[in-house]
């Protein structure tokens, strides 16, 4: 969220609001006792709920812009 300035200095997010985001994608992720599968299920939430988030709120010609940096990271790991 934070590359997005580069695109345009208009997109700033705060802190407090990531930690919605991430405190709300904690508790929707599907619980597990497998402790790899629960960090699996985290980062999949996590991931997700920042992409719905942050795509709310981007001009239509920014959209593919995000969603191949975040494809990019999303594969780098």
């Amino acid at each position: 969220m934070n590359d997005l300035c580069r695109i345009n200095p208009m997109y700033q997010f705060s802190l407090k609001a990531f930690k919605v985001v991430f405190a709300g994608a904690i508790e929707k992720a599907e619980p597990s006792e497998d402790i790899k599968a629960r960090v699996h299920n985290l980062i999949e939430s996590i991931t997700y709920s920042t992409f719905i988030y942050t795509t709310r709120g981007l001009f239509e010609k920014h959209k593919l812009i995000f969603t191949s940096q975040m494809s990019f990271l999303v594969m780098r790991f």
